[in-house]
């Protein structure tokens, strides 16, 4: 999996739990320094975020919707298909 993850190029929101005791500082180190565009937002809570912590979780995905929402997309270019429209190209 890993090797994959410098692939993923779409903005992403990785919301770190201070005090999670099932992902470690560690791991969750390893993960995002591997994402290429990645912003990562604390919040002082346990593993389970959005069940406790909902408003805060909130206030930073719309911050950062609000952000990337000021950066140009780009669709990204995909090999091969069949040619008909995805749910994505509606």
């Amino acid at each position: 999996m890993c090797a994959l993850l410098p692939r993923i190029t779409t903005p992403t929101l990785y919301l770190r739990a201070s005090t999670d005791r099932i992902v470690s500082s560690r791991l969750s180190h390893e993960l995002t320094s591997q994402l290429p565009n990645v912003t990562v937002t604390e919040i002082n809570g346990p593993h389970l975020l959005l069940q406790s912590r909902p408003r805060e979780c909130v206030a930073a995905i719309a911050t950062f919707i609000r952000a990337d929402s000021n950066q140009p997309y780009t669709r990204p270019v995909t090999g091969g298909g069949s040619g008909s429209p995805s749910s994505t190209d509606r």
